[in-house]
Formats: structure tokens, C-alpha cells, sequence
């Protein structure tokens, strides 16, 4: 017999994968997809089969060892997806393990954890008490509380240094490391079922043979099986009726399994297929074409808010469906689910699935699982949804393409936008990326020829866009947060019954709180940001690490009590409308008022039926939304993006001043739109107000070919952090020698790269992690990713013990 091997990604952060040696009474069970537990060094770890080989590849020179176990009959993924797996592991920098732990859903598979306990060798120390504080607190712990993860011992511990500690104890054998398997979280949910019997011919049956109840319950179940508990609060005294039906053979009860319905209400009731507009079918029959020949193709729609691109997103769907094939639509924010989801079902039924990470672990367990299974023929959801298990896929439409929530900024570095291109490239699909406001990179492919563009210039039934006012704040009253024009505009839009929307894209009530008497701002102990003010709950709030505390009575300094707030976000601005026009229903949503599963429904849902006014939000009102009653739009401040240093702050503003804009005047009433500045002559705010895009594009893109940045340039941004400024700084310099070191090795490498750092990241500490990066500059992506990936293996063996964390962000959206 012929021996079997397998190839496996291991779910630690190493590049590279892992061959490993089929035993004889395992080899029935092996698939690619499948969850194995392999040894790796002195651990035991769980990890996924890529491939399964008769013959070891010729550059696996290590010693080949046996696979322990197989985990699942189950596979996770399967071996279709599998070059989409590896493309995003070598373009992102990023150990395959890491990329399909990314693509599962939470809590579906099986892992371990590394616990330790103290050994006899430890007892024995902690009795002759020769060891220091920290050792000994730790080792107690262990002995009182055995076993313990490294993060639990850091919490029992917080003012230890519990990895140095342990890893001390570890050298001299006085605690002891292992790998606990940890059974899947997330499991299937079965339900008893009521079904009629398979052999019971319910029109043989005499209706004087049946009770009354016993009529009723077959009456019920013509429309197919129901769950036990539902039929019995149907049925008077349902279960004693079900019990004897079923000792007579007329039904079976069970249990079976049966999905968690995310959905629920659809969140706005849609029309029914509008008549589309000239350019609007141009734009549906070329991707039409472009379907029925599956082949790829990529299409820019570049379309002006209001102007219909949803619905050539339906017709390209309704086609795909029609040609057997099956649609991922993505959306930037789970907020836009909801509005997308419901346009989706009203149109597709129950052939629509939802995936995002705001549904509950068992909901978007059962989701993954129907996409699967083949049950469903379009998923929506947010960027996660890219890695739906859709067979046969044929359509994916990246909506508002240009958005920067697209771009995962923990774990796998990955763009949403860009991996379902290379997504839909690798199985032969069509791709449509949406926006009004195309990311300048997309724009810029498509004048290249890279993307087919598609345009739609005008809104739909050539409703004018809005007309957009800027406000110079430099003339209007100190101290007013809302000037007096958006005062009148406001009160105006309400007695014509009419609805508004505010943008400030800012949370919380106040920036900070200063002491007027020394000047003290409290500031998070774990970044360096201060503390901003919410008023709801007198809290004072780090939005990078979530650290809240009591606001305080006096200054924590000076003991002073002439605390004074400065700035303003949502809930303040909340406030004064309110006080402004107390007749007024004003909602706010943010991310603290869409912390709970169904808030954006709600709130979305409370305006669409007009039981809001005005709603004040974030940029998270700005975009996708469709309400015909809105006629004003007002940007409380239209400068708060371009404080940021960073190089892509006119195009974010340019973006959320346009999206906004167009959420105003989309029904039968003319729209105006309001906006607030301190710099009403930059040339980003100028084109939005002019709905300018072409205009704005040309100018922005001087800027980007001066000084070097995408598209002009491909980048990628090393972080590294640590709890130690001085290691992470030295960290940094040790990354910077080793480039330097590739690239003098390779006269073509120093010719074609540019190092920028390392220096300090502009936000030095998040998270009580000290932060440095190092930037890498290059025309072309192959010698980028060359250095690139050098550096990170590197990184991963010399930065092991230095407690230092490197990551690597290639095509990053920001640079803070």
C-alpha cells in the first residue's frame, strides 16, 4: 500500500505550511478541508488539510511525522477555494492558518490552548520560599487555580509580568506547558419536529374516523413539518393530540436540526422592479453579456448618489440566477445589511443568506452552513462575507467599493475590495465595484483599462442632486455649534414635514474635559489620546481601548472644580437640537446607540416609517441609505478628516461630504445640503460641493504623483509593538538594518525601494502597546512583496522572546 501524505496549515503565526505522514487507519478519513491534530515541535496542534499527496514534494527535507488524529468528518472549506486561500496568504503576508481561521466562522471548529501547571519541582520551591514575589505569586496561583492560560494569569496578575515570569519558570522547570483541545463552541440545534407519517395517505382518511383536534393538526401540517413547541400553542391541548396521533402511526416526532433565523423583519419594504433608465440598462446588458460568457470581468459602476446602481445590482443578480449561477453581495457596514438584505429577500425570498459579524455565533453558524450546502443562491453581508462557501459562483458586487471599512485592520490585513476581484478572477465571475465616490486607486485602474468603467450620470427620473451651501464658520457667532442658516433650514424641513439627517463624525459628548485652573486633561493610561466625555452614563471613554471611568468632581491634579468640556460629538449635538427645537424627534446613531443585535434595524426602520425627525449620526448615515423623505442633509463639521495626518484625508473628506449629500432629496422633493467649515476654500470640499468627482480626482492625483503614494506607488506598513518603548523602539531599528541588509544584497532591489523610518506611529500607544512602523515604498508590487516577505519570516524568529509583535499591512488605508 501506498503511503499517503498530507499537507497542513497550522493555526500559529508561521509563513509556510506543513507535510505530515498518514497512518494506515486514518487514511479513510483525510479530506482536504478536514480539521487534523499534528504534533509541531514538543506541542500538539490542530490545523487544516490543503492537499493530500502520494509523493513528498522534492524540497521537504525535514523529518516527516504522523498525523494524531482526525478531527472532523466535516469539511470546512473546499478544494475550489483553496487558490483564493493561498493568494490571500502570500499577497497579504499572512501564515495560511491564520487565513482560513479568518474564512470559518467563530467558534465551528476545533482548537487548543496552551495551559500551564506547576510541576513537583515548583511545590517543592514555593515550600523552601527562595523564589522572588512575582514567581512566587504565580506559582501560587498555579497551585490554587491549576491550569491556566497566559491571558488568565495576566488577569489574575495585572501588575506582573506574567510571560517574562513564566517563561523564567519554564527554563528552570517549575511549571509545565500543554496543549488542551478545546471541542467546537458553536454546534448545531436540533428540535423536535412533527411530521405526518411517510405511509399515511391523508386523502384515504374518513373524517369520521379523526377528532376534531386530530383534523386540525393534519390540517396544519399539509404545509410541511412544525416545530413541536409551535404546534402545541396552536392546538388546544396540542400535546396530548400529538402524543396519541402519533402511538396511531398519523405522525412522527423527532428530533431534527434546524437553523437560527438571523433575519426577522425586513427592514424597508422595497418596490417592486422599477423601469430602468437608458443608461441603467446599457450598464445591466454589459454585465449581462459579461455573464453569460463565463469568463471575468471586472466593471467600475460609477454612478451619482441616487442614480439606480442597486437595481442594476438585482437585474445582474436575477441574471446570474437565471443562468444557474449563484451572487456575493457585500456591503461596507453591517448597518447597510439590514436596507440591502430586505431589497434582496423581497426580490429573492428564502434564496438569500446573511453573513456578518453581527449575528449571534449559532445564527452565522446555521448561515455558513446553508451557503454550504447549497440551499441559498445569494449571500449578503460585510466584508467577512467574502469567503461565503459559494459553489458556482458567477456575481460579486462590492457596493460603496470606495469604502475604507473593507480593509480588516486586525488579524489577516486583507481589503475586502481587492480580494473579491482576485476572488472573482480565480473562478471565473464577474465583479461589479459601486460607488459615487470611486476610490481614486479604482478610478484610476479604470482609465487604465484594468476595470471596465460604467457610468450613470444622472439620478433617476433626472431629479436634480442637491444643492449644497457652504457655511464659512469663521462668520458665523462664536461658540454656536449649529450656526443659524442650518437653525432656519432645520426648523423649515420640519414644518413642511419633512425629515433631516446631521453628520458629525465624532462620538461621544465632548472631545475632553480641561481644567481651566491648571489645564490637566485626563488621558487613557493605554493610548495616547485623551478621554472623551459621554454624557450618557458621566463617563469619560478611550474609543481605542474601551477604558471608561467616572467622570471626576474635581480636577484629579489640581483638585480644582472648573472642569470645563471642549469639542463636540454626537450625543452633544443630540442635545442642542433638542433644545433647539424641542418639538422635534431626534434619534442619534453611532456606535454606542448600535451596540445591540437589532439597534440599526430599529433606528433605520423608525425613520423609514417617519417616527424620526432628525437623526444625528456618524459616517455610518452617510452612505447606502435610500429615504425619499429626507430633504436636508447638514454636516455639522466638514473639517474633521482633514485634521488627520495622514495622506488620504481630502479624499476621505471629499467622500463622506459627497455620500452625505446625496442622501438628501432622492424622493419627490429637491434636496439642500448644509455644510459647516473652517476652510471652506480647500479644493476637497470645493468639488463636493460642486459634486465634482472628475474634478476632484485630477487634482488629488498631482498631489499623489508629487510625493509618491497609490496608485502611483505600492506600499506596505510594518507595525511593531510592545509593551516596552525602548525594546520596540530598538525592535524597529533591528526591522529597518534587516531591509537595508536585503536590499544592499540586490543592486535592483535598492534601486526600486524606498524605507521611510522607523519612526514613531503618529498614535505612539494603543491598548498599552507602545507603537513604531516602518514604511515600504515600490512602482512594482514583486519586489515589494519580496522584501516583504523576507522581512516577516525574519521577524517571526528574531522577535520571538523580545516582546515585540510585528505586523505586516500590505495596501494599508491609513498610515496612523
Amino acid at each position: 500500500m501506498s503511503v499517503l501524505y498530507v499537507e497542513v496549515a497550522v493555526a500559529l503565526p508561521v509563513i509556510g505550511t506543513y507535510y505530515y505522514r498518514v497512518p494506515s487507519e486514518l487514511r479513510q478519513k483525510v479530506a482536504v478541508g478536514r480539521q487534523v491534530l499534528v504534533p509541531f515541535g514538543r506541542r500538539r496542534l490542530t490545523g487544516y488539510i490543503l492537499e493530500i499527496k502520494q509523493q513528498l514534494p522534492a524540497d521537504v527535507e525535514v523529518a516527516i511525522r504522523d498525523i494524531i488524529q482526525v478531527r472532523t468528518e466535516e469539511c470546512h472549506f473546499s478544494e475550489p477555494h483553496l487558490p483564493f486561500y493561498r493568494w490571500l496568504s502570500n499577497y497579504y503576508l499572512a501564515p495560511m492558518g491564520e487565513v482560513i481561521r479568518s474564512a470559518l466562522p467563530r467558534g465551528t471548529s476545533t482548537s487548543t490552548r496552551r495551559i500551564a501547571g506547576i510541576s513537583e519541582a515548583g511545590l517543592v520551591a514555593l515550600r523552601k520560599s527562595s523564589l522572588e514575589d512575582e514567581e512566587t505569586a504565580v506559582l501560587s496561583l498555579l497551585r490554587e487555580h491549576p491550569p491556566m492560560t497566559l491571558k488568565q494569569i495576566r488577569n489574575r496578575l495585572p501588575d506582573c509580568n506574567a510571560g517574562l515570569i513564566c517563561r523564567r519558570l519554564e527554563r528552570r522547570g517549575l511549571i509545565l506547558w500543554e496543549d488542551q483541545l478545546q471541542e467546537p463552541k458553536i454546534k448545531p440545534r436540533y428540535l423536535k419536529m412533527v411530521r405526518t407519517s411517510q405511509d399515511l395517505d391523508v386523502t384515504n382518511l374518513h373524517e369520521q374516523e379523526l377528532e376534531a383536534k386530530e383534523l386540525e393538526i393534519l390540517t396544519l401540517l399539509k404545509a410541511g413539518p412544525r416545530l413541536l413547541k409551535d404546534l402545541k400553542e396552536q392546538v388546544g391541548n396540542g400535546y396530548y393530540w400529538i402524543r396519541k396521533m402519533a402511538e396511531r402511526g398519523l405522525l412522527t416526532v423527532g428530533a431534527e436540526e434546524v437553523y437560527r433565523d438571523p433575519m426577522g423583519a425586513i427592514a424597508v419594504e422595497s418596490s417592486p422592479p422599477q423601469e430602468l433608465s437608458v443608461d441603467q440598462q446599457q450598464a445591466l446588458q454589459t454585465v449581462c453579456q459579461a455573464l453569460k460568457e463565463r469568463s471575468f470581468a471586472s466593471f467600475l459602476l460609477h454612478g451619482v448618489t441616487g442614480s439606480g446602481k442597486t437595481e442594476v445590482y438585482l437585474g445582474a443578480t436575477a441574471e446570474a440566477m437565471r443562468l444557474g449561477q449563484r451572487s456575493l453581495v457585500l456591503v461596507p457596514e453591517i448597518g447597510l445589511t439590514a436596507q440591502m438584505e430586505g431589497l434582496f429577500r423581497q426580490r429573492f425570498q428564502s434564496k438569500v443568506a446573511i453573513l456578518h459579524s453581527g449575528l449571534g455565533s449559532g445564527e452565522r453558524r446555521d448561515e455558513w452552513v446553508r451557503v454550504r450546502r447549497g440551499e441559498v443562491d445569494v449571500v449578503v453581508g460585510a466584508r467577512s462575507a467574502l469567503f461565503a462557501p459559494l459553489d458556482l459562483l458567477g456575481l460579486i458586487v462590492v457596493d460603496e467599493e470606495h469604502d475604507g471599512s473593507y480593509k480588516q485592520e486586525r488579524g489577516l490585513h486583507y481589503h475586502g475590495r481587492d480580494a473579491a476581484v482576485m476572488r472573482a478572477k480565480m473562478e471565473r465571475a464577474v465583479v461589479i465595484m459601486g460607488s459615487a465616490t470611486p476610490a481614486l486607486s479604482s478610478f484610476y485602474n479604470a482609465l487604465k483599462g484594468k476595470f471596465r468603467l460604467l457610468s450613470l450620470p444622472e439620478r433617476i427620473d433626472s431629479r436634480p442632486l442637491p444643492k449644497v451651501t457652504i457655511i464659512d464658520m469663521r462668520h458665523q457667532r462664536q461658540g454656536d455649534l449649529i450656526s443659524q442658516p442650518l437653525r432656519q433650514a432645520l426648523a423649515d424641513t420640519l414644518t413642511h414635514g419633512k425629515q433631516a439627517l446631521l453628520l458629525i463624525n465624532r462620538r461621544g459628548y465632548a472631545n475632553f474635559l480641561l481644567c481651566r485652573t491648571c489645564g490637566h486633561v485626563s488621558h487613557c493610561p493605554n493610548c495616547a489620546v485623551s478621554l472623551t466625555w459621554h454624557r450618557t452614563g458621566e463617563e469619560l471613554r478611550c474609543h481605542l481601548c474601551g477604558l471608561a471611568m467616572s467622570v471626576p468632581s474635581s480636577c484629579p491634579q489640581c483638585e480644582g472644580k472648573t472642569l470645563k468640556p471642549f469639542g463636540f460629538g454626537t450625543q452633544r449635538i443630540e442635545a442642542e437640537v433638542k433644545r433647539l427645537l424641542p418639538g422635534a424627534r431626534v434619534q442619534r446613531m453611532d456606535r454606542d446607540t448600535t451596540r445591540s443585535k437589532q439597534a440599526h434595524r430599529k433606528l433605520l426602520n423608525d425613520l423609514h416609517r417617519g417616527r424620526t425627525d432628525i437623526l444625528v449620526g456618524t459616517q455610518m448615515i452617510a452612505k447606502g441609505h435610500d429615504f425619499p423623505n429626507i430633504t436636508l442633509v447638514g454636516v455639522v463639521s466638514g473639517d474633521i478628516a482633514l485634521q488627520w495626518p495622514d495622506f488620504r484625508a481630502a479624499e476621505n473628506t471629499f467622500q463622506v461630504l459627497t455620500q452625505v449629500a446625496g442622501r438628501a432629496g432622492r424622493g419627490e422633493s429637491p434636496g439642500n445640503v448644509l455644510v459647516q467649515t473652517y476652510n471652506p476654500g480647500h479644493y476637497s470640499i470645493e468639488f463636493a460641493k460642486n459634486h465634482d468627482y472628475l474634478g476632484f480626482f485630477n487634482e488629488e492625483m498631482n498631489f499623489r504623483h508629487e510625493l509618491g503614494y497609490p496608485p502611483y506607488r505600492r506600499l506596505i506598513l510594518f507595525q511593531l509593538a510592545g509593551n516596552v518603548e525602548e525594546r520596540t523602539q530598538e525592535a524597529a531599528q533591528l526591522l529597518a538594518a534587516k531591509c537595508q541588509e536585503i536590499c544592499g544584497k540586490r543592486s535592483e532591489l535598492s534601486r526600486e525601494l524606498e524605507m521611510l523610518g522607523p519612526v514613531a506611529a503618529p498614535l505612539g500607544k494603543v491598548k498599552g502597546k507602545h507603537r513604531w512602523q516602518l514604511l515600504l515604498k515600490s512602482k512594482r508590487v514583486v519586489p515589494l512583496l519580496d522584501v516583504g516577505r523576507q522581512l516577516v519570516n525574519w521577524g517571526y524568529g528574531e522577535f520571538k522572546g523580545f516582546g515585540v509583535s510585528l505586523t505586516a499591512d500590505v495596501d494599508p488605508i491609513s498610515l496612523i
